[in-house]
């Protein structure tokens, strides 16, 4: 690997510049326009102040949060009552320092689990502090769920709705959209049935009137993972019977029996290593064919990737005026694969997401709002700062500031003007976040106790991906190719290791794990035979940087006790896959679909060749010119 110049250093120990508030933004920030309520302790809700007749407030009252007795209008489409709010904050007029923007496609089978994470966004804390939108944070949500009254925009706030841990699956599939206590900014007809220029108009729109420092863009639904075939219209019937074509004709087995039924919001679980066929969950394709997000029963709308990547690059090439969104998050299955990852390089600073299947109930968004408002980030933010203390005390700074041309002192000077990067700290804490809620006693826990076991969270760095790990996996692609043109066998190695790698639902495999099968490999061979050839040898040490630019790339990982029960080698497992064919099948039925991604086609600098395109078309057709 190439020196770590400093600012890796300081983005791998959670420091990061004070990054410029965009020209955008308004002048004052939402703590300074609304100052003279904080003393008054009026920037939270006080419902003695607030419980007026309606047309009674106070004119003065410029609140930070949503007094909802002074403000809240129930009628059948759910509370109106935001108008008022708006006009005496002028939201729009003063920044935050995060707005946090979700876009739940509910309208399926998700429904009644889109309107429990809205009630635990919601539910309030004793304190009054850390729920939904705070003086720190703005929650915008929009949410199309099965009803027909349209896609509901709502601002979340704390509402007078007590947080029970008691309630069950009968008491949530009861409830309606309209029964949320947040207020109703607005509906979108659910004529505009494209998701693309829905999730387009909702981003545009959020991000003017909400204007933050920060922002996070979670999408929430069903995924499949990569694609980028284009939604057509209109769409097939759901019911229709539509199975991943690669997966047809294949005889599917678990050890002891046929292969597993996903428990409803369950996980598929992971076969044991050493399988030769992999476990693929049988999965019904969305219009004929698998992959893609953000599924729509109702208009058979979904978002595939590239058209993901293009709104969010229109947003920032608009309002956000080319400052990249600062987390990405996949609140949706099978999402966290390099194919998707690199899709939002220059338009997300960091990914975040899951591998494997993830059960109904999605991120705990309850502790994840309480961790932001917080500025707590599951602990890491006190983590970070000892770790830098020590480092400073030891003088471990000294080299890599030599490296950049920097003193001792001077290097102190810098690192001392240095900012906590909260964009970070929260790419850090989800993984940790989503493993606490399925610990004994959390809210994931109580819901689906069996989930733990398969539970994967990840979240990588687009810019460590960009300046590390592609250009690894590209010259690994390079150096597996003169491996094979020196010894044609190893093409069917590779092959089999692909094979012992065991996949996540929908076939893809977790790219550090089959990086450290392939050493194992490589390995066994010079054992076996006493000697490597100089170009295996190339090669094994091209998997260790492949390795090491891993543990660059992927910030944190949660990964379930399936992963590492027993067989140490799971150990190696970062919770990010990557397309790796089960069969010349497989390939044969998929490869153009994935050559349409950043990361298949991204060349080594200087050079046009694809390698790791070029090494599987080898691989799954050793004899084709």
């Amino acid at each position: 690997m190439t020196s770590r110049p400093l600012k890796i250093f300081l983005l791998l120990f959670g420091l990061g510049l004070s990054l410029p508030v965009s020209a955008g933004l308004p002048q004052q920030s939402c703590r300074e326009a609304w100052s003279r309520l904080i003393p008054k302790n009026q920037h939270k809700y006080n419902y003695l102040l607030d419980e007026q007749a309606p047309g009674e407030e106070d004119a003065s009252y410029n609140g930070a949060q949503y007094p909802f007795p002074a403000d809240e209008k129930r009628t059948e489409k759910g509370n109106e009552g935001y108008s008022s709010w708006l006009k005496r904050t002028n939201r729009q007029n003063c920044y935050k320092d995060w707005t946090v923007l979700v876009y739940m496609a509910a309208d399926n089978d998700l429904s009644p689990y889109a309107l429990a994470d809205l009630y635990e966004m919601e539910a309030d804390f004793v304190s009054g502090n850390y729920a939904a939108s705070t003086l720190k944070t703005d929650l915008i949500v929009e949410v199309d769920t099965a009803d027909k009254e349209g896609a509901r925009r709502f601002h979340m706030f704390q509402a007078p709705r007590e947080y029970r841990t008691d309630i069950g699956m009968p008491v949530i599939r009861s409830w309606q959209a309209k029964e949320v206590r947040s207020p109703l900014v607005a509906i979108v007809p659910e004529d505009r049935a494209d998701h693309t220029e829905r999730l387009r108009e909702f981003l545009n729109w959020a991000v003017s009137q909400y204007p933050s420092k920060h922002y996070m863009v979670m999408i929430w639904g069903h995924g499949q993972g990569w694609t980028a075939v284009e939604p057509k219209l209109p769409a097939q019937s759901p019911n229709d019977d539509l199975w991943n074509p690669f997966l047809k004709g294949l005889e599917l087995k678990q050890p002891g029996g046929p292969v597993a039924e996903p428990r409803p919001g369950g996980l598929v679980p992971l076969g044991p290593m050493g399988s030769q066929t992999p476990d693929l969950e049988l999965v019904r394709g969305f219009q004929g064919k698998y992959g893609g997000l953000a599924f729509d029963d109702s208009s058979g709308s979904y978002l595939d990737i590239p058209s993901l990547r293009q709104v969010l690059q229109d947003v920032v090439d608009g309002p956000l005026e080319g400052k990249p969104f600062d987390l990405y998050v996949s609140d949706a299955c099978l999402m966290q694969q390099l194919e998707v990852a690199y899709e939002m390089e220059g338009v997300a600073r960091f990914v975040v997401g899951s591998a494997q299947i993830q059960n109904f109930f999605g991120l705990p968004y309850r502790r994840l709002m309480y961790e932001l408002n917080r500025g707590s980030f599951a602990g890491f933010r006190k983590q970070i700062f000892g770790k830098v203390r020590e480092l400073v005390a030891k003088a471990k700074l000294s080299p890599i500031c030599q490296r950049d041309g920097m003193a001792g002192e001077a290097c102190q000077r810098l690192i001392d003007s240095f900012e906590v990067d909260e964009a970070l700290l929260l790419g850090y804490a989800i993984p940790e976040i989503v493993r606490a809620s399925f610990s004994s006693g959390g809210f994931q826990w109580r819901m689906d106790q069996k989930g733990k076991d398969t539970l994967t969270m990840a979240s990588v760095s687009t810019a460590e991906m960009r300046n590390y790990l592609l250009p690894e996996l590209r010259h690994l692609g390079r150096d597996l190719l003169a491996l094979i043109d020196e010894e044609p066998e190893r093409a069917l190695e590779i092959q089999y290791v692909i094979g012992k790698t065991p996949s996540f639902a929908g076939g893809m495999k977790d790219v550090g794990l089959w990086a450290h099968l392939m050493q194992r490999m490589i390995k066994q061979e010079e054992m076996r035979h006493g000697f490597n050839t100089p170009q295996a040898k190339r090669v094994l040490k091209r998997l260790i940087e492949v390795d090491q630019a891993l543990n660059y790339s992927v910030l944190n990982r949660a990964m379930g006790e399936s992963y590492t029960f027993k067989d140490r080698s799971r150990a190696s497992f970062v919770g990010t896959s990557v397309w790796l064919p089960a069969s010349t099948e497989d390939y044969d039925a998929r490869v153009t679909d994935f050559q349409k991604s950043r990361f298949f086609s991204w060349p080594i600098k200087g050079s046009d060749a694809q390698h790791w395109q070029n090494l599987l078309r080898k691989v799954y057709h050793p004899f084709d010119p």
